[in-house]
């Protein structure tokens, strides 16, 4: 995602961030129907989380 790749590249983790939240918002609204959606978000996040700790 080119987007996503300027944000890191320009070194603005808090926008990613929350752009980040607002698709897993989403994903969660539809866990109940789309439950790997909702797992592979929850991936995300642990990647996400791990990324912005170092």
């Amino acid at each position: 995602m080119p987007l996503t790749k300027w944000y890191i590249g320009r070194k603005h983790l808090l926008s990613v961030n929350m752009l980040f939240m607002k698709w897993k918002a989403v994903m969660v609204r539809w866990e109940g129907k789309y439950r790997l959606g909702a797992r592979i978000t929850r991936d995300l996040s642990s990647v996400i989380n791990s990324f912005l700790m170092i």
